[in-house]
């Protein structure tokens, strides 16, 4: 049976198999601020490539650096595109101006198993 353990913001799927190399998940994100709006997109990439298939439903939380959740930056059910990309609807990124260090929970379905990132995001002015 596979063992499963996560280390510095990614899920490493380990094998019992002599031999046999781990599989590294590594679930990314772009964000962008415009004109007050929030921007993000999400990616998965396993070993250091890009998914494309077998992508399911993408979520995502932000996180103040005191750790709490921000009120209004979040989404669930997102889908990806062709190119194995997720893009959040844009929401307004006014309760994200005060601080500058978040964090944002990124939950990516990947052949039926969540996996899962926290990913930093700095806000500069």
């Amino acid at each position: 049976m596979a063992q499963q353990f996560y280390y510095n913001q990614v899920y490493f799927d380990g094998s019992t198999s002599v031999g046999e190399t781990a599989e590294i998940y590594e679930p990314r994100c772009g964000a962008s601020i415009d004109g007050n709006m929030l921007y993000l997109n999400f990616f998965l990439h396993v070993n250091g490539q890009q998914v494309k298939t077998n992508l399911g439903d993408a979520e995502y939380r932000v996180f103040n650096r005191s750790g709490a959740l921000v009120a209004g930056l979040s989404q669930t059910g997102m889908s990806a595109n062709a190119e194995g990309i997720y893009t959040a609807t844009a929401v307004s990124a006014a309760s994200m101006l005060d601080l500058n260090h978040y964090l944002v929970e990124v939950t990516i379905g990947y052949s039926g198993t969540d996996r899962i990132a926290m990913v930093p995001v700095g806000v500069v002015e």
